[in-house]
């Protein structure tokens, strides 16, 4: 049996504009680094001091929340060292 897509089109206008603001993100958090992949954007900092680490999480949370994704129908996981 062979995989087949459930979707017709999966839009990704949204990447874009969320892999900017985790670009800036890795900018202000050492050692945290973005992940791109074929339908989702994951902004790491596994390797970055874990309380800053967990603080810079939730400013970028809010900055998702407000900007980017505020009308767009995605939804944001949270991970224990990623968004």
């Amino acid at each position: 049996d062979a995989w087949r897509c459930l979707f017709d089109q999966v839009h990704t206008d949204w990447m874009e504009s969320v892999q900017l603001v985790f670009e800036y993100f890795c900018e202000r958090t050492p050692r945290s680094f973005v992940e791109t992949r074929e339908t989702s954007v994951v902004w790491n900092f596994k390797y970055a001091d874990v309380e800053f680490g967990r603080i810079q999480a939730r400013d970028l949370l809010q900055h998702l929340w407000t900007g980017p994704i505020s009308n767009v129908p995605v939804e944001i996981i949270q991970g224990a060292k990623s968004v």
